[in-house]
């Protein structure tokens, strides 16, 4: 677990109180990246959990037994879309997933220095992920990031 809260700290963690480990149109900021644990033999369902930035730590948020997550899954959401979109209009959506892509540039970099194997993924139907992670309004999953486990 510790493991992944640095991958998450490397991805979208505060460098100072109002700045990130990525560049955000307007310093909005407007990702929140979650978590979703696999489920073993001794928990036999996943766990959602969100990277708190300001405390710097992972937080359960659920316990929730959605079987369409099959392993690690870091996911960030667009979790105030109405306040980038309040500043840029229709542009603030290009802005959002430019962050996202920063984030996720920062999570691989940090997880193969880990040893851990890692692959985006954006093939999904966004309101079973919103569902799935229980995402109030506003929030939309923009991309992924499945965990593989070590490499070595």
């Amino acid at each position: 677990m510790a493991t992944l809260a640095l991958i998450m700290r490397m991805a979208y963690g505060n460098v100072t109180p109002d700045q990130k480990t990525v560049p955000s149109a307007g310093a909005l900021y407007p990702l929140t990246m979650y978590v979703v644990t696999p489920s073993t033999a001794s928990a036999r369902s996943r766990r959602i959990l969100w990277y708190d930035d300001q405390r710097d730590c992972l937080l359960q948020q659920d316990d929730q037994p959605t079987s369409f997550f099959t392993d690690w899954f870091l996911t960030p959401s667009l979790a105030d879309w109405s306040r980038i979109s309040k500043k840029y209009g229709p542009r603030g959506f290009s802005y959002a997933y430019i962050e996202v892509g920063c984030a996720f540039q920062n999570a691989y970099l940090a997880a193969a220095e880990a040893g851990i194997s890692v692959r985006a993924f954006g093939g999904f139907i966004d309101q079973v992920v919103a569902t799935g992670l229980r995402l109030g309004p506003g929030c939309e999953p923009a991309l992924a990031i499945l965990v593989n486990g070590y490499t070595s």
